[in-house]
């Protein structure tokens, strides 16, 4: 079982395998009883200020902070209520179902009430702590990394190459911090791919080409040996290089359907040569 300083190690080789500039966001959910982490902070304490659950990843992922969040720091709703911090009454459910950008009414109250990601706990949960991955002092129950196109290639390459899954999406565009991070906390989705939503963009700073990807905390080692991997074998995020090189090498299988079907043979690849 990976220690923390393994975690952090797994924090240090993603970035630098990505060639990040911010630091991947570890998460730990906070139950009753639960100790807070003795190095987190809480943001409302210190600043006197609210801050959003995105607003907050971006202090950890830019500015290395560690914070936790209760419910009486937040200043939206929805992680409030998806990871079951606040409890929803019936006129609750009347008043915030046709919230979720859809122009028929009836669908996003439908949606609200059967659809929408909550987490799934037989503990209360009360908050969470969020910290750099390559720092934090806690082990993750999930990790948020905030990525270029060009990145999240490369980490979905290197999660299906390691695991044998292809990654999940979370493609609504309302709410995604929710939506990407719920499935992974609830079991469901352990690579979860989401686009930040108006919110991230306009308050927590999140850049027009920036996704997010969320891994359960269990396959951090494995998300960072398929990153080595990718770089032993040439497709890391540093080695891939444009090139409009034509009747480039091809691996053998390339050459032998070639061939099979009665087309050119060419230069033969091998794998590491770029």
């Amino acid at each position: 079982m990976a220690t923390i300083k393994d975690f952090n190690r797994f924090g240090e080789e993603i970035e630098r395998s990505l060639n990040m500039r911010e630091a991947p966001v570890a998460m730990k959910l906070l139950y009753e009883g639960d100790a807070i982490p003795a190095d987190c902070y809480s943001l409302y304490e210190k600043t006197g200020k609210h801050y959003a659950m995105c607003q907050a990843m971006t202090l950890v992922r830019r500015r290395s902070k560690s914070v936790y969040m209760l419910k009486e720091d937040h200043w939206c709703l929805w992680p409030l209520i998806s990871y079951g911090i606040t409890e929803l009454e019936e006129v609750d459910y009347e008043l915030l179902g046709g919230n979720h950008f859809y122009k028929d009414r009836d669908i996003s109250h439908k949606y609200f009430r059967k659809e929408y990601p909550r987490l799934k706990s037989d503990r209360k949960c009360v908050g969470f702590a969020m910290a750099p991955l390559d720092t934090c002092t806690f082990e993750p129950d999930m990790v948020c990394i905030y990525c270029s196109v060009a990145q999240l290639r490369t980490l979905l390459m290197a999660s299906k190459y390691e695991s044998g899954l292809i990654a999940n999406s979370a493609l609504d565009t309302c709410a995604s911090c929710v939506h990407g991070q719920i499935p992974v906390l609830n079991g469901t989705a352990p690579y979860n791919l989401s686009i930040p939503d108006p919110g991230e963009y306009e308050r927590g700073l999140c850049d027009e080409n920036e996704m997010i990807f969320n891994v359960s905390g269990d396959r951090i080692e494995e998300l960072a040996q398929g990153l080595a991997s990718l770089n032993r074998i040439g497709f890391g995020f540093g080695q891939l290089n444009m090139d409009m090189k034509l009747d480039y090498a091809r691996p053998e299988f390339y050459n032998s359907m070639f061939e099979k079907w009665g087309l050119e043979r060419g230069e033969l690849w091998s794998p590491g040569e770029r």
